[in-house]
């Protein structure tokens, strides 16, 4: 039987670090090794892999700081939500709690 709000995540796929992004995209643009080299060096798809390469040769911009899967829709941005947090901890705390219908406004 499964319990609910219980899920294990079964797979590392999408789960790698901007460091090794990093790595594996600096070693293809010196043209050290290929791509399928690299991406099996760092355990990478290959196709993410050649994506973040067209990003950073094509308009020389910088890696993003998130990579992966990321949430979309997202009303506020991270920054934002912690202080948002913060305050509403700290006004439940002097017992000025808002209620859902208050925060929503």
């Amino acid at each position: 039987m499964v319990r609910t709000g219980t899920y294990k995540r079964t797979t590392n796929r999408g789960k790698f670090s901007r460091e090794d992004m990093l790595i594996a995209v600096d070693d293809i643009i010196n043209k050290k090794i290929s791509l399928r080299k690299a991406a099996a060096n760092h355990q990478l798809n290959y196709k993410t892999l050649s994506r973040y390469v067209q990003l950073k040769s094509k308009a020389e911009t910088e890696i993003p700081k998130t990579v992966g899967y990321q949430k979309t829709r997202l009303v506020f941005t991270e920054e934002i939500e912690v202080q948002l947090v913060e305050y509403l901890v700290t006004a439940s705390k002097i017992f000025y709690g808002l209620t859902m219908k208050e925060l929503q406004v």
